[in-house]
């Protein structure tokens, strides 16, 4: 019998269930669809109605905020205040200092280094662009009379990355590029709208849906900078499994490439691109990042404009910069983020920054928390590990480590999975008929349409309530030391042709990820060396709203401590490395 949640709660309850996959998968999807007594047993064991079990007073949530962002004049940190007094860092300044490629067949390329050698005309984005389309080409589908679909794109148009780079090329040429990104190519996960592409978000292919007439915002954003817009990539079924089967690891091909935003991480860490677009909705920019070595932001929610994406109007979702290092995740970011005046939530915002101190970061007199027994949940010896190099790291450089409680932690964790699963039904049953979809999302629909809107505005009293707490916490705490993911990248199944559910291996991928989406707050995952295995081990930072200046300050100072400045290839490379070497 599942444990009722209290106060004292600071760990998350395990939900124990079969590993399934193939022609079971499939049949299980049809009972729980064709029986809904059956999905509702189903969901009511899984604990997706363990928040009916709590009375308001017991938690101190009587106002109901569904907006995962405090209020505006919440406390901030008098450091970030007072860092953002001023100026911030261009994409200029942060190049001029990076860590330049050695030429090793180890590295990855960065945003600084293709920049450099347009620059000095040793290589053109017309160039580039063609060995991309090569590595593209080499396992192209036609998906129209346009469109192509690749190992990692979901949708490509050779024509359009060729007029993108010949654009770029005139103006470095002339000696006039837009910005340090001009020319670079960018991957975006099939989730954001890229004009003349269809977005899928994940689906099959549909006959209504159309390719889009106009960029996302973020989109829109790059390439007024100057990027290559490569096309969408590959991610799993409207990004509700953080293990996608197709999109496979770039150190281990016998492993998942994480998810949601699989296809754009595994494009970065194969070296077709230094930057990627990625959306985040419990995980699915840091989880694939984590897996594959890789830096990657969940920005507060607001920070970067959602219009174009897929699910703009989530709680939890966000859409966020993947990068080879640090400095591509730092470029991008100021790229990416601002307010725009069509969408309001993000016009609350404080300027957007990082801290002139960024190159020469200092964690001396920092407070970093760390929940204990929570992080002690980790079986995983190698990201254990991980956790207490970096802790004794910090003290010997100065910081404060401070033992930390989340109280009610696991129902947080339930608040989570109500909003976000309320939505993505509430969203995909007006488009997509329930058999119409992979049988793991078959499973998640008939289970999500049990909650009512009574389970949705109880998870919004929790989500007040949690921002509480965290207000709290940070107003103690300048950030928040925790793994990414609970293991390294998972092997996946032989027969996964249609799907692969295996609660136990979500449950420790998400477990670490989903309170950043469900309070709003930004986090930063960082690669922190690989496991026994040679696996990825990630750790992320989480912080108060609207302090990524600081996070990606810390993610600078993680990549000295790591001793790595450049991005670092797996087995699976096959990039646009070729051209230097």
């Amino acid at each position: 019998m599942r444990t009722k949640p209290t106060k004292f709660s600071n760990t998350v309850e395990r939900t124990p269930a079969p590993e399934l996959s193939g022609v079971t998968l499939r049949v299980l999807a049809l009972l729980l669809y064709i029986l809904p007594m059956v999905s509702y047993i189903f969901a009511a064991n899984a604990g997706l109605f363990t928040l009916r079990k709590l009375k308001d007073e017991e938690i101190d949530a009587q106002d109901v905020d569904p907006m995962p962002v405090p209020k505006p004049g919440f406390h901030r940190s008098k450091r970030i205040e007072d860092a953002e007094k001023e100026p911030s860092l261009t994409t200029e300044d942060i190049t001029s200092r990076h860590n330049f490629s050695t030429g090793k067949h180890t590295e990855l390329l960065s945003i600084a280094d293709l920049h450099k050698a347009f620059v000095s005309k040793s290589l053109t984005p017309t160039e580039v662009a063609e060995k991309i389309i090569t590595i593209l080409g080499d396992d192209s589908n036609t998906l129209s009379s346009e469109q192509r679909e690749s190992k990692l794109f979901r949708t490509y148009i050779p024509s359009l990355i060729r007029a993108q780079a010949a654009e770029s090329a005139a103006r470095y040429a002339a000696g006039a590029p837009r910005s340090v990104i001009d020319g670079i190519p960018v991957a975006v996960k099939n989730q954001f709208d890229i004009q003349g592409h269809t977005t899928y978000s994940g689906l099959a292919s549909f006959s209504q849906l159309k390719p889009a007439v106009q960029d996302a915002d973020v989109v829109k954003r790059l390439r007024d900078a100057g990027a290559v817009i490569l096309g969408g990539t590959h991610m799993t079924e409207v990004g509700w499994s953080p293990t996608d089967v197709n999109v496979r690891n770039a150190f281990d091909a016998r492993r998942s490439g994480g998810g949601s935003s699989s296809g754009s991480a595994v494009a970065v860490a194969t070296g077709i691109c230094p930057m990627a677009v990625g959306g985040d909705g419990g995980g699915s920019i840091r989880i694939p990042s984590a897996f594959n070595g890789l830096y990657g932001l969940k920005p507060t929610h607001g920070r970067i404009c959602s219009l174009g994406m897929i699910g703009e109007n989530s709680t939890v979702a966000v859409g966020g910069p993947i990068g080879a290092t640090i400095d591509d995740v730092s470029v991008a970011y100021l790229c990416m983020a601002g307010p725009n005046e069509k969408q309001s939530i993000t016009l609350a915002q404080p300027p957007v920054h990082i801290p002139r101190f960024y190159h020469d970061f200092s964690v001396r007199g920092l407070r970093i928390g760390i929940p204990r027994a929570f992080v002690d949940q980790v079986q995983n010896a190698s990201i254990s590990s991980a956790m207490k190099k970096i802790e004794r790291e910090l003290l010997a450089q100065g910081a404060e480590v401070i033992d930390i409680v989340i109280p009610y932690l696991d129902v947080m964790r339930w608040g989570f999975s109500v909003s976000i699963c309320t939505e993505v039904y509430n969203s995909l049953s007006k488009v997509v008929p329930t058999p119409l979809l992979d049988p793991y999302c078959q499973v998640m629909m008939c289970v999500s349409r049990h909650l009512t809107a009574a389970d949705y505005i109880a998870a919004a009293k929790v989500r007040s309530y949690a921002k509480k707490t965290f207000q709290t916490l940070f107003a103690d705490v300048n950030a928040i030391l925790l793994p990414t993911t609970a293991i390294t990248a998972p092997k996946v199944p032989q027969n996964t042709a249609h799907s692969w559910s295996n609660t136990s291996v979500v449950a420790d991928t998400i477990q670490f990820t989903t309170l950043a989406n469900y309070t709003g707050c930004p986090a930063l995952q960082c690669p922190v060396g690989l496991d026994t295995e040679g696996m990825p081990v990630g750790l992320q930072f989480m912080g108060e709203w609207w302090s990524e200046g600081l996070l990606l300050c810390l993610g600078k100072w993680m990549e000295g401590v790591n001793g790595r400045g450049v991005g670092v290839r797996g087995a699976n490379w096959n990039g646009v490395e070729i051209l230097f070497e």
